[in-house]
């Protein structure tokens, strides 16, 4: 789900995971049409913030991010990809 923090700007970024449900790591395809700065966060279905996958500048184009999942229970999260004007989201199962 894609929510618009600005309605001038409507779907300059996308993400897909790649392997739904994940165990070692997260594999996330980013999209986007323009250069921005982003933040992409795992968040507990109790909304707590589990890590930051990613915290910088996205380059318009394709971008493909993993991280480990070491340390996190297996359960299910919520993969929160942020810029200036638009949040996504995506539901991670993590089994181990």
């Amino acid at each position: 789900r894609t929510s618009v923090l600005n309605p001038a700007h409507i779907n300059n970024v996308d993400c897909n995971i790649l392997t739904n449900p994940v165990s070692n790591e997260i594999n996330v395809q980013i999209f986007s049409s323009l250069s921005t700065h982003c933040h992409i966060k795992l968040f507990d279905m109790r909304g707590t913030q589990v890590m930051t996958v990613f915290d910088g500048i996205i380059e318009k184009g394709e971008l493909s991010l993993s991280t480990k999942t070491t340390g996190i229970p297996s359960g299910q999260y919520i993969l929160v990809l942020q810029t200036p004007t638009e949040r996504v989201h995506r539901f991670i199962a993590v089994l181990h």
